[in-house]
């Protein structure tokens, strides 16, 4: 074992043992600890510590150890408090650790262990607190653990025990104040007598198959239960009642399929923290509904309120703005909620995320709203909200993400957005907005995620500032009114991987500096007026796998490899003068000789031009005939070559 620059100098001979860091003695000078927690310890576990015979704690945790655990521990027979939790121990549990009769705290979490629990441990019968979590443990949760009746904490979360189930024998740890299972890969029904063990505290099973229900009583068995986590599983059936008789203060039942109505007795509760139900089936028909939700509103210490993608409807509470200011996250998407935003939502200062997407809020979106300074989210996204999108906006300085489409906003985008440098996504979409794109909202490099403006009333140019987006990922401009030639900036967007800009006026030709946007993956200018050729170097974008110009005034000859090498990863229709291209796309063939038509335009400039001639030459002859000069005077007169093209042009005439 390598030790620590801080600690073990001290560990020499000029100072006693029992007096080093980390060393405890009893009054014999016999080591009875090591508490060498978070003492940057590296390397293996050295056997030897199996003489300290007196040992009665072993603290390792939060170091840097490796190897496999000794089976030498094992000799331990006084120690009631094993910790090596938070290193990088492998191997497996070592069977030796069965003759540690007095152990009641035994903490491997947080290792590379793999194996198997073995039946040893079920000797381990004066064992209070066991936790396994986050190895890679694997097989079935043994029954025997049910023989340890003194258990009051147990903790197996994080390892895969392949469909295994809770086994019955589990009922028996009456003493069991903290059950914690997450993500276990765990099955089967939850057993019913786990719901008798009146001492539990925390029921934490969340992230597996689970299935079973919520007893009607349960708040008269658990009258002291805390923390209720049974989410990602498939827990059925209504919410009980009695869970008002709880001291529950963080409820996570989300993505099961609980249904029925949110009891109205809820509202009992007294110091919810996190009140998450979201991806169920709950119901919200009338008012009395909503009863529960004064429990939040009641609640000094509220953190989390979900209700997400369930079956509610009814008024949006108009006592949201009511809750705790210490609320973060207000999340009510996916229901079928009516009524306004009220304005004393800005009172909730310290709110970071509040969606409200994807139900049927009206009305104007409160400039208030700019008053939260903390808010990193705010999803309003499918509603029917109308008015102006408030300058106020432009100081929530900690916005990462805004999505307003899909609603009947209009005016025109404001400008102050572009002070928002923290804003990685922006949907405006589906509005009717109207005027032009303000180059402030394009000139954020901080945007990434998409830039959506599409499906309005905008007019004028993209801003030449477009190329400052160069962490963008997805543009969309698609369904305006927009003129005028697409910026050559886009070129600087080379994370850019999918671009919209069909359905507007866009004229000229694709920039060539498109060359450089090596990352598209999807671009669509159709229903354009673009022209010229169809750039060659399209055929080189390996991850291009989508490309719409169809409806432009395209001309020349199309591609033929890379993507134009596959029909339907291409729309080309509506550009009548393309030819080429493979052979699926039924293009006429390109041809170097000029066909009728041109030909006929030939002949005619070339007769236009002999009649022009023809009359220049008829002026000359005349304005030397005016002046009587006679060829012989001419060969005199005039200059060697002026006189010969006089005389060509005589002989032209004639």
């Amino acid at each position: 074992m390598l030790y620590p620059l801080n600690a073990m100098p001290s560990w020499n001979k000029s100072t006693p043992f029992c007096y080093w860091p980390g060393v405890n003695c009893n009054n014999d000078k016999r080591v009875i600890g090591l508490q060498l927690d978070s003492f940057q310890l590296a390397g293996p576990i050295s056997p030897s510590l199996g003489n300290l015979s007196f040992l009665r704690v072993l603290d390792f945790s939060q170091n840097k150890l490796n190897g496999e655990i000794p089976m030498a521990l094992g000799r331990l027979s006084f120690l009631k408090t094993l910790d090596l939790s938070d290193n990088s121990l492998s191997g497996t549990i070592p069977l030796s650790l069965a003759n540690l009769s007095s152990l009641t705290t035994l903490n491997l979490g947080l290792n590379s262990l793999h194996g198997g629990i073995p039946i040893a441990v079920g000797n381990l019968s004066s064992l209070t607190s066991f936790n396994l979590s986050r190895n890679t443990i694997f097989g079935e949760i043994p029954s025997f653990i049910g023989n340890l009746v003194s258990l009051t904490v147990l903790d197996l979360s994080f390892n895969n025990f392949e469909g295994s189930v809770v086994p019955s024998s589990f009922g028996r740890l009456s003493k069991l104040t903290w059950l914690r299972l997450l993500y276990c890969n765990i099955s089967g029904v939850f057993h019913p007598s786990i719901w008798n063990i009146s001492s539990l505290v925390y029921i934490m099973i969340g992230g597996n198959e689970l299935n079973g229900t919520i007893p009607t009583n349960v708040g008269d068995i658990v009258p002291n239960l805390e923390k209720l986590f049974l989410y990602e599983n498939q827990f059925h059936g209504s919410l009980p009642a009695s869970l008002s008789n709880t001291s529950l203060s963080d409820i996570e039942l989300n993505t099961n399929y609980f249904n029925g109505a949110i009891p109205p007795e809820l509202e009992a509760l007294k110091n919810v923290k996190r009140f998450s139900v979201p991806d169920n089936l709950l119901e919200a028909q009338e008012p009395r509904d909503w009863v529960f939700f004064n429990a939040m509103t009641n609640s000094s210490v509220l953190l989390l309120f979900d209700v997400s993608d369930n079956k509610l409807k009814g008024e949006l509470p108009p006592s949201i703005a009511n809750l705790s200011v210490s609320v973060k996250h207000v999340i009510f998407n996916g229901n079928e909620i009516w009524g306004k935003i009220p304005p004393g939502i800005g009172n909730l200062i310290h709110l970071m995320d509040f969606y409200l997407s994807n139900n049927k809020i009206s009305g104007p979106i409160p400039s208030t709203l700019g008053k939260l300074q903390y808010l990193g989210v705010l999803h309003l996204y499918n509603n029917k909200l109308t008015g102006e999108v408030p300058l106020t906006f432009g100081n929530i300085t900690r916005l990462i993400q805004l999505e307003l489409g899909k609603n009947v906003l209009n005016g025109t985008i404001p400008s102050t957005l572009g002070k928002l440098r923290y804003l990685e996504s922006l949907d405006l979409s589906k509005n009717e907005l109207t005027g032009n794109i303000p180059k402030e909202i394009v000139n954020m490099p901080s945007l990434s995620l998409y830039l959506n403006l599409s499906h309005n009333y905008l007019t004028g140019t993209i801003p030449n500032e477009v190329g400052n987006l160069q962490n963008l990922v997805e543009f969309h401009a698609e369904d305006n009114e927009l003129s005028g030639e697409i910026p050559s900036n886009f070129g600087n967007c080379q994370l850019l991987q999918r671009l919209f800009l069909q359905g507007n006026s866009f004229r000229g030709i694709i920039p060539s500096s498109f060359s450089t946007l090596m990352a598209i993956q999807e671009m669509d200018l159709s229903s354009n007026n673009l022209s010229g050729n169809i750039p060659t170097f399209f055929e080189d974008f390996s991850s291009l796998d989508y490309l719409n110009l169809s409806f432009n005034n395209f001309v020349g000859e199309v591609p033929k490899t890379g993507i134009f090498a596959n029909s339907s990863a291409v729309e080309f229709q509506g550009n009548t003068k393309l030819c080429g291209g493979i052979e699926v796309l039924n293009l006429p063939p390109c041809s170097s000789r000029p066909n009728k038509k041109n030909h006929l335009t030939l002949i005619l400039s070339i007769a236009i031009s002999v009649v022009v001639i023809a009359i220049i030459c008829s002026v000359l002859i005349l304005r030397f005939k005016s002046r009587n000069a006679s060829l012989e005077n001419l060969e005199i007169g005039f200059p060697n070559k002026h006189r010969v093209i006089l005389l060509r042009a005589i002989q032209c005439n004639q």
